[in-house]
């Protein structure tokens, strides 16, 4: 079985020059395959700004990007135009979309990009695709993938944590420097990690480094699966909270289920199944959507049940 060595960033927040420089050094120890970036990856003003000249460098190739790196977060300010260039670039750049399930290196990546917004989330009209905010129709169309994948999600990334993910586990392994953790998240992002069932699950939005203890989700029929939830600070982090991750992942699609059974010691229960004091689970007694019990028991093929490809 081959291993995939990839590495994480939190949000850039338009410190690109500053998070690839940072990378670069890392990488010359770890020798990663890929980067993914969480969190806001734009600076913040309007999407319709003129880009920032540095950003644009790399679009063109007069800068180097230092190895394939794929984002989520695109908005911010001067997004509009680095998006629309980014699909005939030949920059090893890619922003994955707004929802969805792609490929990457062999590994089955879920993300969804922006956070919940009550009033973006429920207008009639949605928003322009360089929105800070998610949609019900980006969220529905993300399930709807995820129901139609068969096999595991090796991957989940967004921009927010979900909601409850800090319950469930001793007050000594709280996540550091945040007053109230009971209280950050969304319940929209509790809802796609209980769904996708990711083999771990990579978050930005806050500013600190949390690894949770592993958690156990349900058994679908082909036994327990454990997920490991990580927050990354953003790439300059005023807390200087660590901000990178590295993996060294061998795809679900090339393991043995039995290895994928394996749970890790001082595995919690899902924090999406016991609800923090005071919350409350809105998709609390959901029916899975059809063929969600099915896909765990079957192998996957590659390349089935695909929202997009990765290079």
């Amino acid at each position: 079985m081959t291993s995939v060595k990839v590495l994480f960033s939190g949000a850039a927040d338009g410190a690109v020059p500053a998070l690839f420089t940072k990378v670069s050094v890392v990488n010359k120890k770890v020798g990663a395959d890929c980067l993914f970036c969480v969190g806001q990856f734009f600076g913040p003003g309007d999407a319709s700004a003129d880009p920032d000249d540095a950003l644009v460098a790399y679009v063109t190739g007069d800068n180097q990007v230092p190895l394939p790196t794929y984002f989520i977060g695109g908005y911010g300010g001067g997004c509009s135009a680095i998006l629309e260039a980014l699909p005939a670039s030949e920059a090893k750049l890619k922003h994955l979309g707004r929802a969805g399930v792609t490929e990457v290196h062999g590994l089955t990546v879920a993300f969804l990009d922006g956070t919940y917004n009550a009033a973006a989330y429920h207008a009639d009209a949605p928003p322009p695709n360089t929105s800070p905010y998610y949609t019900a129709s980006e969220v529905a169309a993300l399930k709807r993938a995820l129901s139609e994948l068969t096999g595991e999600v090796d991957l989940l990334l967004t921009c927010e944590w979900p909601a409850g993910v800090a319950g469930g586990i001793p007050e000594s392994q709280a996540p550091p420097g945040l007053e109230h953790p009971a209280a950050v998240g969304s319940a929209v992002a509790a809802e796609i990690a209980a769904l996708a069932r990711p083999r771990y699950h990579f978050a930005g939005g806050q500013d600190c480094h949390f690894a949770r203890p592993p958690y156990t989700n349900k058994d679908l029929g082909a036994g327990p699966r454990a997920t490991r939830f990580i927050s990354l600070a953003p790439a300059a982090s005023p807390s200087k909270a660590k901000s990178l991750h590295a993996l060294n992942l061998v795809p679900a699609a090339a393991m043995d289920p039995a290895a994928l059974s394996e749970l890790p010691d001082a595995c919690t229960p899902s924090p999406y199944d016991v609800p923090s004091k005071g919350a409350k689970r809105p998709f609390e007694d959901q029916e899975l959507p059809e063929g969600q019990d099915w896909r765990w028991s079957m192998k996957r093929g590659r390349g089935q049940g695909r929202g997009g490809r990765g290079d």
